[in-house]
């Protein structure tokens, strides 16, 4: 069995950026966030053993 300092259950929120205005920008960038997501991965960085739980629902429309 494996041993987990974190669990998170959540979702993670998938975001597109561009540095430039949308009007203007050639281009997107992804990142990935969420205040779950997040507080894992930091807590990784600090050395925990983290684990993430979600699931999949598609969309109804």
């Amino acid at each position: 069995m494996m041993h987990f300092d974190l669990i998170g259950l959540g979702e993670c929120m998938a975001e597109l950026f561009s540095d430039q205005p949308l009007e203007v920008a050639k281009d997107l960038k992804k990142a990935y966030g969420g205040d779950v997501l997040n507080t894992l991965v930091h807590a990784a960085r600090l050395g925990l053993r983290t684990a993430f739980i979600s699931k999949y629902l598609p969309l109804s429309f």
